[in-house]
């Protein structure tokens, strides 16, 4: 057996649905198990479908119209007007996004960014008396300012008018401003609540021109996916706008990003943004200055543009080499403190402010719990924080009981950040982690994978795959389908890339053949035997090498749900067994040998039986093994996991006791070595006349004299004896377990001794056993195992349809 490292819930869309999706708008019935799989009605399955876009009307936004109307007015009466923005990637695109519109509509303006170091986040009082000394008379925020009520009473006393467009979590009171565009607030009507903070300046861009801003759309895609909003309603039409727009026509910036990116504009997606552009602009405010990357995206220059996009490029660089050095000692700490318990939260003096959300998200994938991470500043005791939650985790409720602690705060229900004294760490430490305590369940706490649909190995097919695409952008909220294959059969297994960590698998099944590649998985190679039947949870995606094009899933977990077994019979020598044994070796296996009911222990094996336990297989009986040698008698077999079958179990009809009796079993290993005993009537002759030589002995000296003289292991010899006795030709001698040769014995064959039957038997079968193929083994061996599924739990959901 081999379990998943999560959970699968896997949908079960209604067929009936699925073939009426199907029929309705004309696609494979791949594509409509996944509408019907996430509950999709026909209507939103048009909207899916559809090449057209759907955009809200922006005046049902509060606050837009006069924010609208202001601006309006700033612009004709020639007014100086402040961009106000922030330094991640959502506040720079945002900001660009209006530095862009303002300069098509023809104001007279200037922008700021805050330093995330000099003067972390959020709007500051100091910048709005800096714009006041400069003429500026109204200021627009982007991303930021929701929680700004004592900065909006400074702009106020200053003779500012601030207009405040954001998308994070109002408070219970609202700053004080002109205007408050943010269509989370309670009182506000507009249909799409899931904008991010670019996605509402595209809006303010829409009500200012009159009409949908599409030059302005390639600045909105790239702030929504970089904030990681959900790619569902307006969103997903901001997407696919601004990707066209990308991969037509893409800014000079953007161009640039491209470049240092390696990223081909055509094959612009919603991962290529994720994964490639954002986190380049993203290290310019982590480790520099966030207007660099303003001045990026807002560039007309390609030779000013490309150079800027190389010094973030390097930046960018730099980021991933400390963020590695600050989870290794964020783990450090972790570990350090007793493991994560049901909430996490590090500090140190040590780790830049702007790396700490990445390394928040690295515990959450090595813990699965949600974490807090606080770089201190040494000098005014002060640290920044930033949070991470797990599915089902609402960050922000969880942190606001704990507000009274922080000297800011703000976020989302996954993500948060703030700011706190050295003071008060440690309360909040335990506050944290009581809370997370009370809010989460154990099923909270075990990592769910969300699969769409189960398939057949023969749905998955070029067409199919390529017919998915329809309903891309693929993001939050919208993830790339995944679905699951139970039990295929693993036709190869190996190892690739140039550092071997990477799996690729040849799958078989109902006839059809496909690839299997699962990137970072690549110990589960040596965990998973040839001819298991594997079932795994991946991504659909077409694989074009030299020209030919065939379907591939992309693995995200696995499953055994069987006892596995593994043909090693080719390794005979110590040094061959020990290789294998070191590459199967595991963290919590529990290892054991298992011999035939007549086999001597192998030589080849000789420096295993010191440390590892070893059993025999009986022949009748209810005890099915008995122990070997002293690691048998302090470790109980049915707790074994690993058991390696020294040669053939015989008799094979007993192994299915062995399954019964040892619930733990996961993995067995067939062996083929030296060691059982050769029986055949030239040696149970040579035997019988060793026999008469000896007088009356106990019954061990007799069998120790009769393998020495003859040649035989002990067990060979104690088998002869046995046969003799059945056979009445060795008797019970005079005295207590002594044993001598009967006198004037009846002849008798020895086909008549049921022992002697049964050693041939254990022979034939062992011969057999060297010869059968992998296959046969896995079907004779592995048939009684019943593939025991209740170790892995696939909880099935239902569809809505």
């Amino acid at each position: 057996m081999l379990s998943p490292k999560t959970r699968w819930s896997v949908g079960s869309p209604d067929p009936a649905y699925v073939r009426e999706l199907s029929e309705r708008f004309g696609i494979r019935p791949l594509l409509a198990a996944l509408l019907a799989a996430r509950g999709h009605t026909a209507e939103e399955a048009a909207f899916f479908l559809s090449d057209e876009y759907t955009f809200h009307d922006p005046s049902l936004l509060a606050g837009m119209s006069d924010a609208a109307a202001r601006i309006r007015r700033a612009i004709q009466e020639r007014e100086k007007i402040l961009i106000y923005g922030d330094y991640d990637a959502d506040g720079v695109s945002s900001t660009s996004l209006l530095v862009r519109l303002f300069r098509m509509l023809g104001a007279e303006f200037d922008y700021r960014v805050p330093h995330r170091v000099r003067d972390g986040y959020g709007l500051h009082t100091h910048y709005l008396e800096e714009a006041s000394r400069s003429g500026v008379s109204l200021v627009v925020t982007v991303d930021t300012g929701i929680t700004a009520v004592e900065q909006a009473a400074a702009a106020r006393r200053l003779g500012l008018d601030l207009i405040v467009t954001d998308h994070h979590e109002p408070p219970e009171t609202l700053p004080d401003a002109l205007a408050v565009v943010n269509p989370k607030r309670d009182d506000c009507a507009y249909p799409f609540k899931g904008l991010a903070g670019v996605g509402v300046a595209f809006k303010l861009a829409h009500a200012l021109l009159g009409r949908v801003p599409e030059e302005l759309a390639a600045w909105a895609a790239l702030g929504t996916i970089a904030d990681v909003m959900p790619l569902v309603g307006e969103n997903r039409s901001i997407v696919k706008l601004g990707l066209r727009q990308l991969r037509n026509e893409p800014p000079v910036g953007f161009a640039a990003l491209f470049r240092v990116a390696g990223v081909e504009r055509q094959e612009v997606s919603s991962n290529t943004i994720g994964f490639g552009l954002a986190p380049r602009i993203n290290a310019a405010g982590r480790l520099d200055d966030a207007d660099e990357a303003v001045k990026l995206l807002i560039a007309d220059d390609p030779v000013e543009a490309d150079a800027i996009a190389r010094r973030m490029d390097a930046l960018n660089r730099e980021r991933q080499r400390m963020v590695e050095e600050a989870a290794a000692e964020a783990i450090e700490l972790v570990e350090r403190a007793g493991g994560p318990g049901d909430g996490i939260v590090v500090a140190s003096d040590r780790w830049n402010p702007g790396i700490i959300g990445i390394v928040a998200s690295r515990l959450v994938e090595t813990y699965y719990r949600p974490t807090v991470v606080i770089a201190m500043d040494a000098e005014s005791s002060v640290g920044k924080g930033s949070a991470r939650a797990i599915p089902g985790f609402h960050l922000y409720d969880a942190l606001k009981t704990c507000e009274s602690m922080f000297l800011h705060f703000g976020g989302h229900a996954s993500a948060a950040g703030l700011s706190i004294h050295s003071d008060n760490l440690a309360a909040f430490v335990e506050a944290f982690r009581s809370e997370a305590s009370s809010r989460l369940t154990e099923e909270l706490k075990t990592p769910m994978t969300q699969v769409d649909a189960e398939l057949d190995l023969s749905e998955i097919t070029i067409e199919a795959i390529q017919e998915l695409e329809k309903l891309a952008p693929y993001g939050m909220g919208h993830p790339a389908p995944k679905f699951s294959i139970s039990q295929a059969i693993v036709g190869e297994a190996t190892v690739i890339g140039k550092d071997k960590r990477h799996a690729k698998f040849r799958l078989e099944g109902s006839g059809h053949k496909i690839e299997a590649v699962g990137f970072g998985i690549g110990e589960t190679v040596r965990r998973v035997a040839l001819g298991s039947r594997l079932s795994l949870v991946g991504e659909l995606s077409v694989n074009e090498w030299n020209g030919r094009k065939t379907p591939q899933i992309i693995v995200k977990d696995v499953a055994v749900p069987h006892i596995q077994l593994f043909d090693w019979r080719s390794a005979t020598t110590a040094s061959a067994f020990r290789e294998r044994w070191e590459a199967a070796r595991t963290d919590d296996w529990r290892p054991a040998f298992l011999l035939g009911p007549y086999d001597e222990p192998p030589v080849a094996l000789a420096a295993w039986w010191k440390t590892v336990p070893v059993y025999r297989l009986t022949t009748e009986g209810d005890r099915v093994v008995v122990p070997v040698n002293v690691n048998a008698f302090d470790a109980p077999f049915e707790r074994a996991t690993d058991v390696w079958f020294v040669n053939c179990p015989f008799p094979f009809e007993r192994f299915h006791l062995i399954l019964k009796q040892n619930v733990s079993l996961s993995r067995t290993y067939a062996l083929a070595l030296d060691g059982a005993p050769v029986i055949d009537r030239e040696t149970m002759k040579r035997a019988y006349v060793c026999m008469r030589e000896l007088g009356e002995s106990p019954a061990e000296e007799w069998i120790g004299a009769v393998a020495k003289r003859v040649g035989l292991g002990l067990e060979a010899a104690r088998l002869a004896v046995r046969v003799f006795r059945e056979l009445g030709f060795v008797e019970e001698g005079g005295a207590s377990g002594t044993v001598r040769i009967a006198n004037a014995p009846a002849k008798r064959d020895l086909s008549e001794s049921a022992s002697f039957a049964m050693a041939l038997h254990a022979e034939t079968a062992r011969q057999e056993w060297k010869r059968m193929t992998t296959e046969a083994l896995q079907e004779r061996l592995l048939a009684q195992a019943s593939f025991r599924r209740e170790d892995i739990e696939l909880r099935k959901t239902e569809a809505v349809g």
